[in-house]
């Protein structure tokens, strides 16, 4: 008796290089239809713009060419992780909708006068305002947080603590990694702090109102610094001296203290002397905070204005520098005086907008990209698109690698399923 069997096999077609050259010729009449139509409409009734998107969402009655779709939205995926739009370019490219020849292409650094082009390239309202806020409000220095809330409207919140750098002693730190205090009272003084006797009246107000102090200055004598120490770890004051190394980054570093606490530096040149400073009523800070790295973050008391008139004033003397004269430390503190956090609450529901994210990220992207030389495709991109050159040398060897892989093919096997019966 014959076993009888039933299931499925699989038929097996081979299929020609025509396959190939067909598949390629046929995407880009499809690419130059999406193109020439300006959209999709999907059944959940949304129109799509997006050529690429499109072109990869549509399915195709041909399997041949639904499998060879497949290397084209890989290399989509891999350009897009790189940089937002890229894997758009690269299929548009690819096709022979755009060009990017690198000799045609203009590059430039990216600035102020860039601004309003820029802005069209965004293909999203809220994104557009967002960028609009940051190019007015903001300097390229800040770092920006993204936040989801349960809320309907976008909320820009703007830190406006600022974080300067500079060596200082961290002994009096302990065996902490930080030190924060707010409602500090507060001395800017320029100058070294010889004998326990200068301190003798901030000890005692220290030691009778439990306030916390914060000293700047350049340096102490180690009677004064073990004082200070030894009244800190038995809990009768809270005195955190800022004693600053003194050489040619920090020469200055007090006048820019004095600025964000807008507050005058004591010194001998004026005819003052400590102790007598610190018979006085000492002035209050916000917030302040020191950081074993020496990283110093300060709520500043002087408003933004004042701080930018100084800002301007230390640009001016870069600008009015000679070329022998080294402008780096004029130029970090500068960059010290720039508030720099920027927080951006998302509502929960704006997320799951896919035009909104992708806009975001394209902004944010080129944002952290801004010091890279850029070029702006223009054609049959949505919008102007700006990219840093360095991914388009990218994209142009990735496009010349992927028509080669598809020369490559010699042959397409497609395999399918039929049913079988074998019986006696």
């Amino acid at each position: 008796m014959h076993q009888i069997t039933s299931g499925a096999t699989h038929k097996v077609e081979v299929h020609d290089k025509k396959s190939i050259s067909d598949f390629l010729e046929a995407s880009e009449d499809t690419i130059r239809n999406l193109i020439d139509n300006q959209g999709c409409l999907y059944q959940n009734k949304k129109l799509i713009k997006d050529n690429a998107l499109n072109y990869l969402n549509l399915i195709d009655g041909n399997d041949i060419n639904n499998q060879l779709k497949h290397l084209i939205r890989k290399e989509y995926d891999t350009c897009e992780k790189l940089y937002p739009y890229l894997g758009d370019l690269f299929i548009l490219s690819f096709f022979n909708q755009v060009s990017l020849e690198t000799n045609s292409l203009k590059v430039f650094k990216f600035n102020k006068i860039h601004e309003s082009d820029f802005l069209t390239s965004l293909n999203d309202d809220h994104v557009k305002l967002i960028a609009e806020w940051f190019f007015k409000n903001c300097s390229m220095e800040n770092e920006i947080v993204i936040e989801s809330y349960q809320g309907n409207e976008i909320v820009i919140e703007k830190n406006l603590d600022l974080n300067i750098k500079f060596d200082f002693d961290t002994d009096f730190m302990g065996s902490s990694n930080s030190y924060t205090t707010s409602n500090y009272r507060f001395i800017i003084i320029d100058g070294f702090i010889e004998s326990v006797g200068e301190i003798h009246h901030l000890l005692h107000f220290a030691c009778k109102t439990k306030e916390p102090y914060v000293i700047f200055c350049f340096g102490m004598s180690d009677d004064v610094k073990h004082t200070i120490l030894k009244n800190n770890a038995a809990g009768k004051t809270e005195i955190f001296p800022v004693s600053i190394k003194f050489d040619e980054n920090s020469i200055n570093i007090l006048n820019d203290i004095a600025v964000i606490h807008d507050e005058d530096v004591v010194s001998s040149l004026k005819g003052q002397t400590i102790s007598q400073e610190l018979r006085k009523n000492l002035p209050l800070g916000k917030n302040i905070s020191f950081y074993r790295n020496g990283t110093v973050t300060i709520s500043p008391i002087a408003d933004i204005e004042k701080i930018s008139i100084h800002k301007d004033y230390l640009r001016k003397r870069v600008d009015e520098a000679s070329r022998d004269i080294n402008t780096d430390v004029l130029i970090k503190r500068i960059k010290n005086l720039s508030i720099k956090g920027l927080r951006i609450y998302v509502p929960d529901q704006k997320l799951l907008d896919v035009k909104f994210t992708r806009n975001l990220d394209y902004f944010l992207r080129y944002l952290s990209s801004i010091s890279l030389r850029t070029c702006k495709i223009t054609g049959v991109m949505p919008k102007e698109y700006y990219v840093p050159i360095l991914y388009i040398k990218h994209l142009i060897k990735k496009i010349d690698s992927c028509k080669n892989m598809y020369d490559r093919i010699d042959k397409v096997v497609m395999l399918k399923e039929k049913n079988s019966h074998v019986r006696n």
